[in-house]
């Protein structure tokens, strides 16, 4: 069994000759020209995508600051809580003795 090559016009019968190798030429710059294209739409992907990580990034650090900051503030309104209530019982029971000792 041979494998017969077939021609440029077997394959295409509207070119034949010169303009079988303009059109070869033209699909080759045309492929080119579009692997450049999505090389750098792919480049240009990934500096947004890294753009967008770096915002995210900072966004999240940013938001558990705030919630560290909250959480503190947090528990210095319980420590401040606690020393209201600490102190208002002392002075109800300074008012108590005083109370009993007035009658």
């Amino acid at each position: 069994f041979l494998f017969k090559q077939k021609t440029g016009y077997e394959l295409v019968p509207s070119l034949v000759g010169s303009e079988m190798c303009i059109r070869d030429r033209n699909t080759e710059a045309a492929k080119d020209q579009e692997i450049a294209q999505a090389l750098q739409l792919q480049s240009t992907f990934q500096e947004a995508n890294s753009k967008l990580k770096a915002d995210y990034d900072s966004k999240i650090e940013q938001l558990e600051k705030e919630l560290a900051d909250s959480m503190s503030a947090s528990q210095e309104q319980e420590k401040t809580i606690r020393e209201l209530k600490s102190k208002s019982e002392e002075l109800s029971l300074i008012h108590i003795c005083r109370c009993r000792r007035a009658s």
